[in-house]
Order: structure tokens, then C-alpha cells, then sequence
């Protein structure tokens, strides 16, 4: 079964790698053992061989490079063990073979390292008649991780950095024992002692922000999830309360239909819509009503409804006692009304069997910031827009 690793969302699909086969096996360099991968792609339709080399170690870099068979065609003018295959997948074939029929003999090994590159070479077992053992050389490029890598180092020198605190704070007691012919060494350990907590209150902070980043897809800070919260505390009944937020439905995981929504959203008191959009403007609503899905229009009240922009950090409240949702079975979520006053936005078209992977914004008198709403404010003044992500949660005050 082939495998996608997508590039990005907006990237068209013909431009991602798609695994076909690979192989992985071990190397080892001066006393250090590698993971070499090696992998047969397909991008635009177009084959691929890709190798990746990894110190079982090290973990803020890779190294790596592919090939196509322009690449190897050029390669082969110096390689000459190169010059006997006809396609990427011949040599691909090649090299997986090897390993079932001798992986010591005729397996890849790492010639040379150096700060930007790693040589792999092969040797032929074929050498009848021949001066020179047969062989080709492939460089790798060294390459720094990403992301989820980083958090395990900064974990790693969050650890390194507590054990160093309790050991200066060993020998800061042991110092404050002593006499004071020793004063001068207490100082300079009060000081690295600081320093070390300045510094793991740093790397514990970053930690933070990053694992929040990797479990939220559309807020980016707490700070955005206090925004709302203070909010939707200002709601009579709920001064004083603590907020939970339980997601209910994502677009990306659960459907992008109006009949994925209502059927994992109808009903839900207190939700919280978020939506953030390809030319990320995230924003979204509030309301106390369940939502629900009638044939017909369904406008209805919320007097404590309110929408907001976490792009710009913004609320826009209801005006006391006007439409403040829409319901219907071929929409997602509607605030607003659909009249002279308009609507501040809503998810869908109303087409049946439509996805809710557009969306359109308005303009409406009937939701107030601290000035009055200008069209299409909370889009960025777009009067359209394509969904990347759709969240609902659950408010539940405590």
C-alpha cells in the first residue's frame, strides 16, 4: 500500500511524495550506529529514490537527498557502477535485493561524515576480471528536524537543567555551613543558581507554547483561549465560574458535511465554533442555543450570543433581542440574520449534499464591537472564504 506525506494544505496533490517502497537497515561509522532508509517515491507521477541517514543519538538533525534519473544519469558520468541500471526502480530494486541476498558483502556503508554531509558508498561483489573493485558514492545533505523533534530537546535540557539546579543547590547549603573564607564561591553559586532557573523557565515556557501549538489546531496561544474565556465569564450566572472547552467536532477529523456537523453538534448547549481559513484568518461565535437542523429558515434569539476574531482579538457582541443564529439542515453554523441587517457569517452554501469547506461574511448591524461592524470585518474584509479547519466545543462552566 503506498503512503502520502503531504506538503501543505494548499499544494496541489500532484506535487506530494507518495512512498511506494523502501527498505531500512543499519550502518555503523566510527563507533556510532546510523538508520539508513532507503525509500522509492513517486512525485508528480515521476519516480523517486530517497535515502536517509540517521544517528541513533541525535535527534536535531537527518541526513538526506533524492534522486531522479536525470540525477542519476548525470551521476553515472563519475559513477560508473551507476551506468548498469536503466530506471529509479531498477536500482531501487537493486539495492533492496541486496539485503536478502547479502547484506554484509553488498549493503550500503557510510564512507565519510563531515558538518554538512554524509558519503554513502556501495561496493560490487562482482570484481571477476577486474583491476578496481566496482563501486558508486551518493552524498546526503544534512538536514535539521522539525518540530515534535525539537520538543524531545528541549525536554532533554529541561532535564540536564533541573539536575544542575539541585546540584548547585547541594553545594549552596553545604557553602552556607562552611566559614566565611567560603563567601566568595557561595556568591558565585547563588548567581548560577539564578541564571539555571532563569534558563529552565525559559525552555519550560517554550515547551509549553510548542505542545499547546501541536494540540490546538486553530488557537495558537493560551493567551487566545483566556480571551474567550474572559468572555464568556462576563455572561450573567457565570461571574466567578471556571470554563472547560470539550471538542464535540473538527471538519478535518469527523466530516465536512452540514450532516457530519448536526449529527455529532444538534442539540449541544453552550458551543463554541471556531473556524480558521486558507489565508488564516481565524475567528468564530458563541451561543447558548443547540443547534439544529429544520427543512425550513429558523432564526433565533440569543441575547448573550456574541462572535469575535482571534486574528485581531476582537468581540462583537448581539444587540439585545435581534437574530442571533440561523438553523437549517443544509447549513453549518449561521450568526446573524439573513435581512436588511445581514449576518456577521455562516459555513455552507445551503445546496443539498453541499461541504462546509466554504464559507461567506456580511454585514451586519445587529452585532456591535467597540465600534461599529464594518463589512466583512472578521474575515479580514474578505466577503468569502475557504475553511482549512472547523472546530466545535462544548462550553462547560464549573
Amino acid at each position: 500500500m503506498s503512503i502520502t506525506i503531504p506538503k501543505s494544505n494548499e499544494e496541489e496533490s500532484n506535487s506530494q511524495e507518495v512512498i511506494i517502497d523502501k527498505v531500512v537497515f543499519k550502518s555503523i561509522f566510527e563507533g556510532e550506529k546510523y538508520d539508513i532508509t532507503v525509500l522509492l517515491l513517486k512525485i508528480s507521477k515521476l519516480p523517486y529514490i530517497k535515502f536517509i541517514a540517521k544517528n541513533e543519538n541525535v535527534i536535531n538533525f537527518i541526513y538526506t537527498e533524492k534522486y531522479g534519473w536525470e540525477d542519476i544519469k548525470k551521476l553515472s558520468k563519475t559513477e560508473k557502477l551507476l551506468r548498469q541500471y536503466d530506471s529509479i526502480e531498477e536500482l531501487f530494486s537493486s539495492i533492496s535485493d541486496m539485503f536478502i541476498i547479502d547484506e554484509t558483502k553488498n549493503g550500503l556503508s557510510i564512507k565519510e561524515i563531515n558538518h554538512s554531509n554524509l558519503v554513502l558508498i556501495r561496493y560490487s561483489s562482482d570484481t571477476v576480471g577486474l583491476r578496481e573493485r566496482p563501486k558508486y558514492q551518493l552524498i546526503l545533505k544534512r538536514k535539521d528536524c522539525d518540530e515534535s523533534d525539537t520538543i524531545e530537546i528541549l525536554c532533554t535540557e529541561t532535564i540536564k537543567l533541573k539536575n544542575k539546579s539541585l546540584e548547585s543547590n547541594k553545594k549552596f547549603q553545604i557553602l552556607i555551613d562552611t566559614a566565611n573564607d567560603l563567601k566568595r564561591e557561595n556568591t558565585e553559586l547563588k548567581d548560577e543558581n539564578k541564571l539555571l532557573k532563569k534558563q529552565l523557565n525559559k525552555y519550560e515556557n517554550a515547551m509549553e507554547i510548542i505542545k499547546f501549538q501541536l494540540n490546538n489546531k486553530i488557537f495558537e496561544t493560551p493567551d487566545e483561549v483566556k480571551f474567550i474565556e474572559k468572555r464568556l465569564l462576563q455572561i450573567p450566572g457565570n461571574e466567578g465560574k471556571k470554563v472547560r472547552l470539550e471538542k464535540k467536532y473538527s471538519s478535518s477529523s469527523n466530516g465536512p458535511t452540514p450532516a457530519d456537523f448536526h449529527s455529532m453538534c444538534d442539540g449541544i448547549t453552550n458551543n463554541l465554533i471556531l473556524i480558521k481559513t486558507i489565508k488564516n484568518q481565524r475567528f468564530g461565535g458563541f451561543t447558548q442555543l443547540g443547534w439544529s437542523k429544520p427543512q425550513s429558515a429558523c432564526f433565533k434569539k440569543d441575547n448573550n450570543c456574541f462572535c469575535f476574531s482571534l486574528t485581531n482579538k476582537t468581540i462583537y457582541n448581539i444587540v439585545k433581542d435581534k437574530d442571533a443564529v440561523y438553523h437549517h439542515t443544509n447549513y453549518g453554523p449561521w450568526f446573524g440574520n439573513n435581512g436588511n441587517n445581514g449576518y456577521v457569517f455562516y459555513v455552507g452554501n445551503g445546496n443539498s449534499g453541499n461541504t462546509l469547506n466554504y464559507g461567506t461574511c456580511g454585514s451586519s448591524n445587529d452585532f456591535k464591537g467597540e465600534n461599529t461592524y464594518k463589512s466583512y470585518e472578521i474575515n479580514g474584509g474578505d466577503n468569502t472564504f475557504r475553511v482549512l479547519e472547523f472546530e466545535v466545543y462544548q462550553v462547560i462552566f464549573e
